[in-house]
C-alpha cells in the first residue's frame, strides 16, 4: 500500500470484546494491565534507589539541597511534556487516518524539532538566570547549603534537556502501541542512580544523583530514538518548512505549555513552602510523595498513557457515543477502585514508612513525620485520577486551551490552601491542600467535558462523516 494514500484507522483501536463484559474493549484493558504492571516494576526499582538514599542521607541538609536544586531541572521537562507531546497524539492519529503514515511521520518529526528547539532555549535561559533562581529557592538556607544547591542546580540542567526530549519520542511510540517499551525504559534513571550510589556514594555523596540521573536520561533518550527509527520514524522533512498541521500543533502546544507550567508549579510551590517550615520538612514531604506516587503512577499513569491513544482514535473516527460510554465506564471503575487504596494508605502509613525507609540515618521520629504527611497525601488519589481521565478526553478533542484556566485556578487554590492548612497541620497541611486542589480540578474538568461532548455528538449526527474534524465544532 502506498504510504501517501489515505488509510483506515489502525485495527488495534477498533472495539474488541473483552472477556469482562462490563469493560467492553480488550485493547484498553490489556494496555492498562501492561502499563500498570510495568509501572509498578519501575516504581519498585525507584524505591530501591530511595532506600539507598534514606539509608545514606536520611533527612539531611545535603539531601535538602539536592531536592531543591532538582526542582527546576526536573520541572522543565515535565512542563514541556504537557505541550507538544500531548498535542501531537490526536493530530498524529487524525493525520495518519486521513493522509497516511508518511504525512503523519512528517508531522511528528517536525513537531519534535520545534519541541526540542524550545526546550533547549528554556534550558539556556534557565542557566543564564541561575543567579536569580537559586537565591529565590534557597532564601531560608545557610550560606553553605545555598552554595551546594547552586552547584547542583547547574550540573542538573543537561538532565532536564535529555529527559525532556525523550517525551516527544514516547508520544510517537505510544501512537504505535509500544506501551511496553515506553513503560520499562524510565527504569534506567533510578538504576543508574543506584549504581553510582552503591559504588561511589561514600566518595561522591549527593553528586552520585547528578551522575546517575544524567547518564540514565541519556541512555533513555538513545534507546527510544533507536526504537522509533526501527519502527519507521524517519527524519524526512525535519529541516523543511513547517506544514500547516505542524503549525497548528505548535499553536495548541503553546496553550498547553502555559497550562502545564502552572500545573507543574504545584509541587514546586509545595516544596518551597515546605522550606518555610522546620528543618527537614522538604525531605519529609518528598518521602511522602514518593510513596503516594506508587498508586498515582500505576493507576493515573496507566490511564494517561494507555487510554489516551484510544480516545484520540475514537475522536478521529467521530465515534462520539463510544467515546462517551468509554469515558464514563472506565471513570467509575478506576476511580471506584482507588477508594480502598486510600483506606489502606491511611491505615498502614506508619508501617509502610517504617519498612521502606527506617534504617541508617532515617530514625523513628522521621517515620512518624512522614507517615502523618502520607495519610493526607493519599486523599488526593481518586480526585487526581478523575482529573487525568477527564483531561485526556478534552485533549483528544483538541480543546486543551481550557486546561490553562483549570491550571490557573489550581495554582491559586494551592497557594491559598497551603497557607491555611500549614498553619494548622504543618507540612501535613501541604498534603491536605493538594487533595483539595485536585478535587476542584476534577469538578471543573468533568463539568467542561459534559458541556462539550453533547455538542460534538449533535454536530456529528447532523453532518457527514467526511466533514472537518471535531475541534472545528468546539467553542
Amino acid at each position: 500500500m502506498n504510504e501517501s494514500t489515505t488509510i483506515s484507522p489502525n485495527p488495534v483501536f477498533q472495539e474488541k470484546p473483552s472477556r469482562f463484559g462490563f469493560l467492553k474493549n480488550s485493547g484498553i484493558v490489556s494496555s492498562l494491565i501492561a502499563i500498570g504492571s510495568l509501572t509498578l516494576m519501575v516504581k519498585l526499582i525507584a524505591f530501591g534507589k530511595d532506600l539507598l538514599v534514606a539509608h545514606q542521607f536520611g533527612v539531611s541538609d545535603e539531601l535538602d539541597a539536592f531536592l531543591i536544586a532538582f526542582l527546576i531541572p526536573s520541572l522543565i521537562p515535565m512542563v514541556f511534556a504537557q505541550s507538544t507531546p500531548i498535542a501531537l497524539m490526536p493530530a498524529y492519529t487524525q493525520t495518519r487516518a486521513r493522509h497516511g503514515v508518511r504525512a503523519a511521520n512528517e508531522l511528528a518529526i517536525q513537531s519534535i524539532r520545534v519541541y526540542a528547539t524550545g526546550l533547549l532555549v528554556i534550558i539556556i535561559v534557565t542557566y543564564l538566570a541561575r543567579g536569580l533562581i537559586v537565591p529565590l529557592l534557597t532564601s531560608q538556607f545557610s550560606p553553605e547549603k545555598r552554595a551546594l544547591t547552586a552547584q547542583l542546580f547547574v550540573a542538573l540542567l543537561p538532565f532536564g534537556f535529555l529527559y525532556g526530549l525523550s517525551f516527544g519520542l514516547v508520544t510517537w511510540l505510544q501512537a504505535q502501541k509500544r506501551f511496553v517499551l515506553t513503560s520499562v525504559t524510565p527504569a534506567l534513571m533510578p538504576l543508574c542512580s543506584m549504581f553510582f550510589l552503591f559504588f561511589g556514594g561514600v566518595h561522591l555523596g549527593v553528586w552520585s544523583f547528578v551522575w546517575g540521573t544524567t547518564l540514565g536520561s541519556a541512555l533513555l533518550l538513545g534507546i527510544l530514538w533507536i526504537a522509533a527509527r526501527r519502527d519507521g520514524l524517519t527524519v524526512e522533512g525535519i529541516f523543511g518548512t513547517l506544514n500547516a498541521e505542524t503549525r497548528k500543533v505548535s499553536r495548541e502546544s503553546l496553550a498547553l505549555l502555559a497550562g502545564g507550567t502552572l500545573l507543574c508549579g504545584l509541587p514546586v510551590l509545595d516544596q518551597i513552602m515546605a522550606g518555610w517550615l522546620e528543618s527537614g520538612s522538604v525531605a519529609v514531604l518528598s518521602y511522602s510523595e514518593k510513596i503516594c506516587s506508587i498508586a498515582l503512577s500505576i493507576i493515573a499513569g496507566s490511564v494517561a498513557q494507555g487510554i489516551y491513544p484510544y480516545f484520540a482514535e475514537q475522536v478521529s473516527r467521530g465515534d462520539w457515543a463510544v467515546l462517551k460510554s468509554t469515558t464514563w465506564r472506565y471513570s467509575l471503575i478506576i476511580i471506584g477502585g482507588s477508594l480502598p487504596i486510600v483506606a489502606i494508605f491511611w491505615w498502614a502509613a506508619p508501617w509502610m514508612v517504617e519498612h521502606l525507609f527506617q534504617r541508617g540515618a532515617f530514625e523513628t521520629s522521621d517515620t512518624h513525620r512522614v507517615a502523618d504527611v502520607l495519610r493526607f497525601h493519599a486523599l488526593q488519589i481518586p480526585f487526581y485520577i478523575a482529573a487525568v481521565m477527564a483531561s485526556r478526553v478534552i485533549l483528544a478533542l483538541r480543546a486543551g486551551s481550557f486546561l490553562f484556566y483549570t491550571s490557573l485556578v489550581n495554582l491559586a487554590a494551592n497557594f491559598a490552601l497551603n497557607l491555611m492548612f500549614m498553619k494548622w497541620l504543618g507540612v501535613a497541611g501541604l498534603a491536605l491542600a493538594t487533595a483539595g486542589v485536585y478535587l476542584i480540578s476534577s469538578i471543573m474538568l468533568y463539568a467542561y467535558m459534559l458541556m462539550i461532548l453533547p455538542r460534538c455528538i449533535a454536530a456529528h449526527q447532523q453532518l457527514e462523516p467526511a466533514l472537518p474534524s471535531p475541534p472545528e465544532f468546539l467553542p
